[in-house]
């Protein structure tokens, strides 16, 4: 990457037409360097056969409308770090699409209403995009594996909906309300990674709710993470409340929990288990 939009440094580009992959590299820090419009609009159309493409880093704040409409062989399209506020309609043409990388587009608003398209997409990060809006059309996405940064979906996705996908990252659940995820849709979540934040657990009603997160599957063992939170709880019935944390036990194999807002009189005895405290780096009661 340069500090002068890059154009006359990808020009030589414009003739290597059968080039599969573009991956702009800082080797000096610079922050949101500039990428000349001629790239976009002169250049980058012309590289048809490219696989896998990265925009990342760059202060883009809007692609041309028609870019991604010749792009049909591209899988692998990485524009995290930019300053997007939205994605052309033409991103939905490719149909060989299988992995996408949006994180910390930070001015990112919306997503295109025929992401249904990306038939292929398999990987999916939107972490740290905290404007983003109501991608309830994701539930589409039939062949989506991985999803990272569904804490900032601002509407319950039913994951029911996604049949093939295998990996939540970093998932945060918020409980409850017109605007919040179901235990079912914990439960749903086979294969979680990295950390797990369940919140506002006041609006569980009972242990049987409860059992619906299927927190002692084994396949959500990948969790090394784990924060209960309740918030705003002025329960009157201590037994309830333990018995709702008696089933959010985690694997044995977690190395951090934060349990926070608990109103119940007594932990439940996993609390205080070997198997349990092995491992266990840090616990944070609160």
């Amino acid at each position: 990457m340069g500090r002068d939009g890059d154009f006359e440094k990808l020009k030589p580009l414009s003739k290597s037409e059968q080039l599969r992959t573009l991956l702009p590299i800082s080797i000096q820090f610079l922050y949101r360097p500039k990428l000349s419009k001629r790239v976009l609009h002169n250049i980058l159309p012309r590289l048809t056969y490219l696989r896998a493409l990265s925009l990342s880093c760059y202060a883009i704040v809007e692609l041309p409308k028609d870019l991604f409409i010749k792009f049909k062989l591209l899988r692998f399209l990485d524009l995290s770090r930019t300053e997007i506020t939205k994605l052309p309609d033409s991103i939905c043409a490719l149909y060989n699409l299988e992995t996408l990388l949006l994180s910390s587009c930070d001015d990112l608003e919306e997503l295109p209403l025929q992401m249904e398209k990306l038939i292929n997409l398999r990987h999916l990060d939107i972490s740290n995009t905290s404007r983003l809006k109501m991608p309830l059309h994701l539930s589409k996405l039939k062949s989506l594996q991985v999803l990272v940064g569904a804490s900032r979906l601002k509407m319950p996705l039913h994951l029911s909906k996604l049949k093939s996908l295998q990996v939540l990252v970093g998932a945060k659940f918020l409980l409850g309300g017109p605007c919040g995820w179901r235990m079912e849709d914990l439960g749903e979540a086979h294969y979680m990674y990295g950390s797990l934040s369940i919140l506002e657990l006041q609006n569980v009603v009972d242990r049987r709710e409860a059992q619906k997160a299927k927190m002692r599957d084994k396949k959500k063992n990948h969790v090394e993470k784990l924060s209960l939170e309740w918030s705003g709880s002025d329960a009157d019935n201590s037994q309830t409340e333990r018995d709702i944390l008696d089933e959010l036990r985690p694997h044995t194999k977690i190395k951090e929990v934060e349990i926070s807002g608990y109103r119940g009189t007594r932990f439940p005895n996993w609390l205080a288990d070997d198997s349990f405290l092995k491992l266990l780096v840090q616990l944070s009661l609160s």
